[in-house]
């Protein structure tokens, strides 16, 4: 274990942040189908996909206002596993798909109860500014 906490594993985060991102929003692509709940459900998996792929490039601050969950590892964690138990029906590749962002997301919220792995540093959360403006 003491092998891990001195390896920088930002880059490895961030390829699977974005590898979540991009899964999402394909399996969003398949889920599209002609029915509301389909069309309903894939907006959401697109748009979320979208969201927390750009994450890795750019934080808006509006973010850490509204998404808070979303810079902590239990809080992404659970989110992923949403989207895997929302992408789990269906053909073969849309069970692949949620079967690795179950797999990630779990990772994530082990993840959290290990002091020794610190979150990347575009997960980590920024002072709470917006406080000051109420």
């Amino acid at each position: 274990m003491s092998a891990i906490s001195g390896m920088d594993l930002g880059g490895a985060f961030r390829l699977a942040n974005i590898g979540v991102g991009a899964l999402t929003v394909v399996g969003g692509l398949t889920q599209l189908g002609l029915s509301l709940q389909d069309i309903l459900l894939s907006f959401y998996l697109i748009i979320f996909g979208y969201s927390i792929a750009s994450l890795e490039f750019a934080t808006p601050p509006v973010a850490h206002k509204y998404g808070s969950f979303l810079f902590s590892f239990v809080g992404r964690g659970i989110l992923y596993i949403l989207i895997a138990a929302i992408l789990m029906s269906g053909g073969f590749f849309r069970y692949l798909i949620s079967f690795i962002i179950f797999g990630i997301g779990a990772l994530f919220v082990v993840l959290e109860f290990i002091p020794s792995i610190e979150p990347p540093e575009n997960m980590r959360n920024e002072p709470l500014d917006y406080m000051e403006e109420v």
